[in-house]
């Protein structure tokens, strides 16, 4: 029960954190465009980009059905509270926003209200000739939002039984509109070991940010990351029939990650209730874990600084260019916890070796790297690996990805995920060796190979994927 209670803690917060009344991305810019919409149907572009929002058709009795073609919602306006009807024509767009409260904006910010549930998302809609306005928002999958906030009514068209469509269109930034935990980016230097996430089902709401959890990452699924990847993850072991449960992994930027997850219903909620959200427990699995019968152990070391501080967020592995397991080399990476602790996983039949290399290392700003030789102390107290050496080799990716995202690197036999700055700048620990560097959303997937060479500038020519 402890965990329930923590997930609907995060609720309550969650539903608190809500504002009053219009999101700060409001305002009174709208743009009037216009299509006609006759037999066939009409693929409708609400911005300047070539990327369509939605298709229209009117059938015989002069119904006009809007479908969203990206990720959104739509919904009648006048089922809205605290809204004036669109009949006279005077009542501008934006002050019709402006007049919802909070509880309406949840369609469109994607949030949850005070129940702690978003609101469902809507993809189809209909509507006709002098019948009430539609509101919608799209966003854009390669952008963790932005897209177009807009209003659409019927208007009569051409004689032949066409329909003219009329809309006022804001354009959203993804930096001024995100999508809700689009900010979460920012997180601390090091990947929890262990979490927990509240999971609404996807085929019951619809939504691109509540109903998904990225398992490589450990967020939020952003759609921006999900581009040019399978949507679903790879079970490793048996799924329970009615509850996500077991062993998953998944792959993106050359990096895999396993998880063991388990979910259960959240308190309150009705037995048999196909939408209600689930509390998913989830904790990362490592080689030693994964690996059949304890071919490979956990050894613990501490990586500390020059200064002495924990090196936390830091990366670690034992070279072993003898491995036998046919696992990801992610599984044989770790990650420092925040009081610079790694259990890091080695054959046990290298692990006694001598000759046995642990390298670790942090990438970006203050990128710096240290190696020591063996996995136990030789006195018999902590094995500690000294990150003291800062030479670096710095990558520039251009174009840029303009937003902050991912790479993997495979290097001394490990495979680790490092964040992208949005200027596409990284700096790596120049081990003098050669490495690859692989990339993902928002670039086409492939590998990179560089030498980790010190003083090194390195320019790599991506391809960033084409707009959905």
């Amino acid at each position: 029960m402890e965990g329930v209670a923590a997930g609907m803690a995060w609720i309550v917060l969650a539903a608190a954190g809500g504002g009053e009344g219009a999101p700060p991305w409001l305002r009174d810019a709208f743009v009037a465009r216009s299509w006609e919409v006759g037999a066939g149907e009409a693929a409708i572009a609400l911005q300047d980009d070539g990327v369509v929002d939605l298709v229209a058709s009117v059938d015989g009795a002069g119904a006009v059905a809007l479908q969203l073609k990206q990720p959104g919602t739509i919904v009648t306006a006048r089922a809205t509270a605290r809204t004036t009807a669109r009949e006279s024509g005077e009542a501008s767009a934006f002050a019709e926003f402006a007049a919802l409260d909070a509880e309406g904006w949840l369609a469109f910010t994607f949030d949850v209200g005070a129940d702690g549930r978003p609101r469902p998302t809507v993809a189809n809609a209909q509507t006709h000739v002098g019948g009430g306005a539609l509101w919608l928002r799209t966003i854009r999958r390669c952008e963790d939002g932005g897209g177009a906030l807009a209003r659409v009514a019927a208007r009569s068209g051409s004689a032949t039984g066409g329909v003219r469509l009329e809309f006022d269109v804001l354009r959203l930034s993804p930096d001024s509109a995100p999508l809700p935990g689009a900010d979460a980016r920012e997180r601390p230097l090091a990947f929890p070991s262990h979490g927990e996430v509240l999971w609404f089902p996807d085929e019951a709401w619809g939504h691109p940010s509540w109903g998904r959890f990225d398992l490589v990452t450990l967020d939020r699924d952003h759609p921006s990351w999900r581009l040019g990847r399978a949507s679903t993850p790879r079970f490793l072991a048996v799924r329970s029939s009615e509850r996500l449960d077991g062993d998953l992994a998944d792959v993106g930027f050359g990096f895999e990650r396993a998880l063991r997850v388990t979910s259960r219903a959240v308190e309150g909620a009705a037995p048999g209730d196909s939408a209600a959200p689930s509390l998913l427990a989830w904790r990362a699995l490592k080689a030693d874990a994964l690996a059949p019968d304890g071919a490979v152990g956990s050894h613990d070391l501490v990586l500390l600084e020059a200064s002495g501080e924990a090196a936390i967020g830091a990366w670690a592995v034992a070279r072993d260019p003898a491995r036998k397991s046919e696992l990801h080399p992610a599984h044989f990476s770790a990650q420092a916890d925040d009081d610079g602790r790694v259990a890091l996983p080695v054959e046990r039949r290298a692990a006694a070796a001598p000759s046995l290399e642990i390298v670790a290392f942090v990438a970006g700003a203050r990128a710096r790297f240290g190696r020591r030789v063996g996995v136990a102390a030789p006195t018999g107290g902590e094995c500690v690996v000294l990150l003291d050496e800062r030479a670096t080799t710095t990558v520039t990716l251009r174009p840029p990805p303009g937003r902050p995202s991912w790479i993997g690197l495979h290097v001394a036999g490990g495979a680790f995920l490092l964040p992208l700055a949005a200027d596409g700048v990284v700096k790596l620990p120049a081990l003098g060796e050669e490495a690859r560097l692989f990339l993902g959303a928002p670039y086409s997937e492939g590998g990179h190979a560089l030498l980790l060479a010190p003083d090194a500038a390195v320019m790599i020519e991506a391809t960033l994927l084409p707009r959905s």
